[in-house]
């Protein structure tokens, strides 16, 4: 070959691939071009604020972001064990991403992650309590496990046991909530 280029015979489902690929590069310049200037303009604050910080202040940015992304990675994977083992449908897993990002809201009054809600949930799952019972009592829970002073994970696990073999209703959780922080105190 003189011109250094392959022959390549395309076949029926190359040809669609060429297709779709060509659809996907054409929105990605639609697209892409908007992001990409809102991006840049970002950017270059960020960039012109950036190079005014010392080395230390640069380092703990970098980390805060490292923390950060690291904490959503793990968030997300709790929540993948939990569709995993509970059978839940993707709206369902959905109403319980929303609930849990609704309870770290300061306003409500329980200084707990979104991890910690999420180890929560998935411990009182491995219990064998259902996804409606987990949403409705995990405000509850948590608050419960504040209270306590316990490690929440497994404050969640001995509530999702005890609920599991006694049979407890979401409704009668505040008293067994109850005698558990009082067994736990003494």
């Amino acid at each position: 070959m003189t011109d250094n280029k392959a022959n390549i015979e395309l076949t029926a489902t190359d040809s669609k691939l060429i297709n779709v690929l060509s659809r996907a590069e054409g929105r990605i310049k639609q697209y892409g071009g908007k992001a990409l200037a809102v991006f840049s303009r970002v950017n270059k604050s960020v960039m012109q604020n950036y190079e005014k910080l010392g080395a230390l202040e640069k380092i703990g940015i970098g980390f805060g972001v490292f923390e950060m992304g690291k904490d959503m990675l793990e968030f997300d994977g709790v929540l993948r064990k939990i569709g995993r083992t509970s059978g839940a449908t993707g709206a369902e897993m959905a109403g319980l991403r929303q609930q849990i990002m609704g309870l770290i809201d300061p306003a409500t009054g329980i200084p707990l992650t979104k991890g910690q809600f999420a180890e929560m949930a998935k411990a009182m799952n491995d219990t064998g309590i259902s996804m409606n019972t987990i949403k409705s009592v995990l405000p509850q829970v948590g608050k419960g496990a504040v209270a306590s002073g316990t490690d929440v994970k497994i404050y969640a696990e001995t509530i999702g046991e005890l609920m599991d073999k006694y049979k407890v209703a979401a409704s009668d959780l505040p008293a067994l909530q109850e005698q558990l922080n009082a067994a736990m105190k003494m």
